[in-house]
Formats: structure tokens, C-alpha cells, sequence
């Protein structure tokens, strides 16, 4: 655990008994900083925290956890006992996972009595074996930690606590006084509670981040504890509530990532086989609410041949006013933001830009609207219409209730997965008609408006991703991928682009995917073209009225399977395939009365999935074309496709001189660099013998 990541921390080292003995001869002296200093674990302390996690009518509810960043000091039975002062006339209402070893003078109380009403309450964690609907996470474990260096996990001990008549805002709560700790004896120290940045919370899937409650710093309650040498440094961009050793400044960092839609000419995001492709985004808004409304997300890929793969989009904007979120369905923000001005409900997401990601598979359906929960995954139109649609539900507060007064979020921004998408503003266009069931009655959206989002390759990317090599049954050549196609190989030892692992490299397994680490960068297998998929174009037969080709596509990244895959060819022969063995064909016609582009991708539970590199790394399919022979031919490379797109993006062809040629094509330079060597030897031939 990072000690940067608390919100209530309470700082305490472990002191020998010389240093006990002299802190009763010298109390009122400051220690130095060496006193509690050890050597072999210079940052080794127990760091305490607590996260506030929900306001209640008369206080808060925290989550306190301790945190034993000691190497090899750890806490044995009977267990860690934790006291502190209250800095007002707190209560402790209720607790789960821990409890106070005496309940206090509660007779003020009429009807719910609190589970502790003691100035100065001691808390002791619960037993092994206590009932589940006592228990949270790490906790009740009779309070026994282990050192962090021997097991992290079992280093971390947690309760919760509901505290009342307290402060119910950032501004009236005081953090508890007089912080001690028994471990399960004396020897620790503690310094005061300092309060710092929320704590952010990941879900367990790692796609969303809550925050505790915000509290503001008061500066009443900063200043140095005194075992200056054993606390280790906290990180205040992730902690809230915090002891450390040195004097910490208040700050607040509000980070908005404004990325506007840059303004590009026609032809940069201009792919002229899907002339009219996009991402069209719409906003229905459905219903208002006493303080907003509630809109129908929908995302279209009108996009023919360019699909949404796994880990699947993730859209943001800027609300235009101080709009919140207070529910979402079918998808969630990754980030909750700062909710701690809410009392009672708290919303989803309270940041000025949030950032949404669809929901996984699997979601409950209380959670689930139609077109949702597919991991952000959103097929091509061509491929599968009714996969190339997204959808999700949101509830906004905080904004306009009527067409006049709500307005539409700005700088709207789109990954899939990653960059190369741009979105123009939002337009408000006439309201969308719903057809009921039976297609007896149609209602309309309350207002509805549309962003579009372009695609290019040159924003997605800096190097091409895929490359075309070729072969023929006429010549033994084999034209490979050009040279440093997608980049060139990297001599020195590092990440990035030019990086790559030899196939018979030792212990490969453990190079791609580092022990502990889930790593999505790119990484190839070592070639001379380091393009992650190569198409190989081999021409096999000629018969006397068809030709077949052969078509295999490589994977050659070891940390990227492609699911949905699909390959978009243009060839002049296409108006005339006969039949493709082991691949889904659809003819792509952009423009009216040209059939020469066709798009290819796998059968579904056959070949639709395209492994990591390895031997099951490709898949392929013949093609069988019928001969037209007005247009047929074998030479000036006419065989081999005209352009090559895989998943969208356009693959690197071999120069036209490079490819195979015909065997009479090849012999006639040899024929031409002979014919004046013949004459010469024999008109020299000719002279000799008249002159003798």
C-alpha cells in the first residue's frame, strides 16, 4: 500500500524504553529526530486513516483504516487497542468491524442509544469468526497485523464508524485529539491529524474512482509532532487526513482536461472507401426532473469498416454550467469527483468534465438498458449493424428543466480505445420519434441533440499498424513488407516504439506480461518491417477461367488479441469473386457502378478471434475468382490488391517495382543486354575469317 493514498493519518512510531524513560525525565523537552530513528527501516511507521465516506444528519460515516508500513515490526496478540479525544461532544452511533471497550454515560439519549458516548473512547478490532453483517474489509482479525515486508495484505487492519453530533460540511468537522496507540502495549507514538486530499477509491473491475468526502484543512490543528525521524513522507496529492513529520500547506488542484475539438482541414479525417463513415453521438432527453433531467445516450458507428474493440470507448465533455450526475445506467463515470457540498444523497459524479466508460457484460439488469453493458465493444456498420450501436441513461442535475434553459455540454471528446477520433460541436436537431412495440402509437424525445465524431489515421497513431507483402505461383520471390514499414528496431533496451522481443527469447512468458503488472503497450516480435499485423497476398493457381489467391494475416503483437477483426481489399477483380472458403465477405460500394473493394473478416466462433503472436497468432482464407478477359492479367503486378486496410487503418503496400513478375517479363532485360553482344562476337567472327 502507497502511504501516499490516506485521508486520516495518523503517524506513529515505535520508541525504545531508554526513549520512554526519557521522555518522563524530559516532557517538556522536543525530541530530536533521531530518538525514534531506525536505521534498518528508516520510513517504517503505522499510518492511520480515515476516509469519510458519507454525511449523515447530525455527522459523518468514516472508514479508518491502519496501515503497518514497518519492514519487519509487526503487532501480535492480543492485538492493536486505538484511542483518541473527541474535539466536540461526538457520539459514536454505530460501528461494524471494530468496537469501543466501554459504552460511557448515554443517559441524555431517549430511544436509539449510541454505541459509545465516552469523551475519549478506545477502540479494540473484533475476534475472528464475528458475524458477516459486522464485518468490512480487513478487519476482525483480533487485531494482529502483520509487518509489511513479511505480508502486505494481512499489514492493513479497518473499521467503520458512524460518528454523531458532529460537523456535517468540510468546515464544522474537527478531527479527533490526543491519538494513541497500543500495539498491544506501549511504545508508539502519534502524532495530531492533519487533513489532506480525499482518498480515491478504485472499483474493483479498475474502471471507476470514488473519492471520500472533502475535508478542508484547519489550521488550527497543523503543527510537527514530535517523532519527526519515523514518519515517512506522505504524498499529498492522495491522502485527505494526514500526520507527517513535516509542516504540510493546504492546497486544492481542481485538474480539467479541456481537450477541445481541433479544427482539421477536409482530407485529413477523408477516408475515401467510407466517404460518409462517423461515430454520430445522441443526447434524447426524455424526461425532467424537479432540478434537470433525464437524457438517453446513443452512440452510432455509422462507420462501415472501422469497429470499436476492446477495452471499448470512453467519451468526456465539460458541462456547460455546475451540472452533476446523480445516476447513470448502462454505463459510469471512472471518476466521482468532489461530492462533499451533498448531503443525504450524493451523486454519481460531481466533476466539471466527467469521463464515461461503458458497463462490463454480466451487469445486473436492475443496472442495464438496451444497447448497453458490451465493454465500451461497438461493431462496424457493415459487419453487424446491431452491435454498432451503444447506449446508456443519465440523470443531470443541477441544470436547465426546460428546452430553453438546459444547455449542451461542450468539448465533447471520444477514444476508442484510444486517440484519433474529433467531434464538432453539439447541435440541437428536431426530436427523435419512438415507435412503440406494436408499432401502434410514436412518442418523441423532450429535446435531442447530435455530435459527430471523424476518424483519422494520422491522429490515432504516429506509425502505420500493418504492412502487405507478397508471393506468386509464377515467381519464387517473395516481395516482403518494405523496411522499417512501422518503425525500425530500437539497440537500446527500453519501452516505446521500436522496441521487440525475439521469439526464442528465454523466459518469454514473463517478457511480455511482468509478474504483477497488466501491461496493454505494444509489444512485437522482432522483424524487419515491426508492424504489429502483416497481410500476405499469395497468388496460388491460375486455371483456365477462375484464379485463386490465398490471404493470411499474422499477429504479431504479443499483447494484443484482436477480436472482431476485419480487412477491408480493393482489387478490380472483386466484381467477379466466385467464392471465399473461410472468411465473411461483403461487397463495399462507396460509389455507384465501381464493385472493386471488398471487406473480409472471420466467422464467428471459427476464425473471428485473431491471437497474440505465437503459432496460433493467423488466419486465413482462400479466394476464388472468375476471369474476365477483357481486364485479366497476370502482368505488371495486376494480381495483387491496389490497397489494404485491417481494422480500419491503411497498411503499408510494397513499391509496384518490387512486385513478382511474370517469368517472359523477367527474361527480357537478359534477352536485350545479349542481342549486342551476339552481333558484336559475330560480325567480329564475320572480319576474321575473310582476313585470313
Amino acid at each position: 500500500m502507497d502511504p501516499s493514498s490516506s485521508l486520516l493519518t495518523v503517524s506513529v512510531s515505535k520508541i525504545t524504553t531508554f526513549t520512554i524513560s526519557l521522555l518522563f525525565l524530559i516532557s517538556c523537552s522536543t525530541f530530536t529526530s533521531t530518538e525514534a530513528y531506525d536505521a534498518l527501516d528508516p520510513n517504517g511507521n503505522i499510518t492511520i486513516k480515515w476516509d469519510v465516506i458519507q454525511w449523515t444528519p447530525d455527522g459523518y460515516v468514516a472508514v479508518v483504516t491502519m496501515y503497518n508500513f514497518q519492514q519487519y515490526r509487526s503487532i501480535k496478540s492480543p492485538g492493536w487497542t486505538l484511542g483518541w479525544t473527541w474535539a466536540k461532544k461526538e457520539v459514536i452511533w454505530s460501528m461494524m468491524g471494530a468496537q469501543t471497550t466501554e459504552q460511557g454515560d448515554c443517559s441524555k439519549f431517549k430511544g436509539n442509544i449510541p454505541h459509545c458516548c465516552k469523551k475519549n473512547p478506545t477502540v479494540v478490532d473484533l475476534l475472528p469468526g464475528t458475524p458477516y453483517n459486522q464485518q468490512v474489509a480487513n478487519c476482525c482479525k483480533g487485531g494482529v497485523m502483520s509487518s509489511w515486508g513479511q505480508d502486505p495484505a494481512n499489514a492493513v487492519s479497518s473499521f467503520q464508524i458512524s460518528v454523531g453530533a458532529a460537523g456535517t460540511t468540510n468546515k464544522t468537522v474537527r478531527v479527533p485529539k490526543n491519538i494513541t496507540l497500543k500495539a498491544p502495549g506501549p511504545g508508539y507514538t502519534c502524532g495530531p491529524a492533519k487533513i489532506v486530499r480525499p482518498t480515491a477509491f478504485i472499483s474493483a473491475n479498475k474502471r471507476r474512482v470514488t473519492y471520500a468526502l472533502n475535508l478542508e484543512l484547519n489550521q488550527r490543528h497543523t503543527h510537527p509532532i514530535f517523532n519527526t525521524g519515523l514518519h515517512q513522507e506522505m504524498d499529498p496529492s492522495s491522502s485527505l487526513l494526514s500526520v507527517s513529520v513535516t509542516k504540510i500547506t493546504t492546497f486544492t488542484i481542481s485538474l480539467l482536461f479541456l481537450i477541445s475539438c481541433s479544427t482539421f482541414t477536409s482530407t485529413e479525417a477523408y477516408d475515401a472507401l467510407d466517404p460518409n463513415g462517423n461515430i454520430t453521438i445522441k443526447w434524447d432527453v426524455i424526461q425532467w426532473t424537479p432540478d434537470g433531467y433525464v437524457a438517453v445516450v446513443t452512440m452510432y458507428n455509422f462507420q462501415q469498416y472501422r469497429h470499436i474493440q476492446s477495452p471499448g470507448w470512453t467519451l468526456g465533455w465539460t458541462w456547460a454550467k455546475k451540472e452533476v450526475i446523480w445516476s447513470m445506467m448502462g454505463a459510469q463515470t471512472t471518476e466521482q469527483g468532489d461530492c462533499s457540498k451533498f448531503k443525504g444523497n450524493i451523486p454519481h459524479c460531481c466533476k466539471k468534465n466527467p469521463t464515461v466508460v461503458d458497463l462490463l457484460p454480466g451487469t445486473p439488469y436492475n443496472q442495464q438498458i438496451a444497447n448497453c453493458c458490451k465493454g465500451g465493444v461497438i461493431s462496424s456498420w457493415a459487419q453487424d449493424p446491431a452491435s454498432a450501436v451503444s447506449s446508456f441513461q443519465i440523470s443531470v442535475g443541477a441544470a436547465g428543466t426546460t428546452n430553453k434553459t438546459v444547455r449542451v455540454p461542450k468539448n465533447i471528446t471520444l477514444k476508442a480505445p484510444g486517440p484519433g477520433y474529433t467531434c464538432g460541436p453539439a447541435k440541437i436537431v428536431r426530436p427523435t420519434a419512438f415507435m412503440s412495440a406494436d408499432k401502434r402509437r410514436v412518442t418523441q424525445a423532450l429535446m435531442t441533440w447530435n455530435i459527430t465524431c471523424t476518424y483519422s489515421q494520422f491522429l490515432a497513431q504516429k506509425t502505420p499498424t500493418c504492412c502487405v507483402s507478397l508471393s506468386s505461383f509464377y515467381n519464387d520471390t517473395i516481395v516482403s513488407c518494405p523496411t522499417c514499414a512501422c518503425g525500425c528496431q530500437n539497440s537500446t533496451a527500453g519501452s516505446g516504439s521500436g522496441t521487440c522481443v525475439h521469439p526464442d527469447t528465454p523466459h518469454l512468458a514473463s517478457v511480455i506480461s511482468p509478474p504483477g503488472k497488466s501491461d496493454n503497450t505494444p509489444l512485437v516480435q522482432c522483424t524487419s518491417h515491426m508492424c504489429p499485423i502483416r497481410v500476405h497476398w499469395h497468388v496460388k493457381l491460375n486455371y483456365k477461367e477462375y484464379w485463386r489467391v490465398k490471404v493470411t494475416v499474422t499477429n504479431f503483437n504479443y499483447r494484443m488479441n484482436y477480436s472482431l477483426w476485419n480487412m477491408v481489399v480493393q482489387h478490380p477483380n472483386f466484381d467477379n469473386l466466385t467464392k471465399i472458403f473461410s472468411f465473411q465477405y461483403k461487397s463495399l460500394t462507396p460509389y455507384e457502378g465501381l464493385n472493386d473493394t471488398a471487406m473480409l473478416w472471420g466467422v464467428k466462433f471459427y476464425n473471428d478471434f485473431l491471437s497474440q503472436a505465437g503459432p496460433l497468432g493467423n488466419v486465413q482464407s482462400e479466394l476464388l475468382f472468375r476471369k474476365d478477359k477483357s481486364t485479366f492479367t497476370f502482368e505488371k503486378g495486376w494480381a495483387f490488391p491496389r490497397r489494404i486496410y485491417f481494422n480500419g487503418d491503411n497498411c503499408v503496400m510494397p513499391p509496384p517495382d518490387a512486385y513478382p513478375w511474370l517469368p517472359n517479363d523477367s527474361s527480357r532485360p537478359v534477352i536485350s543486354l545479349l542481342l549486342p553482344v551476339m552481333t558484336l562476337f559475330l560480325t567480329i567472327s564475320f572480319l576474321f575469317t575473310h582476313v585470313c
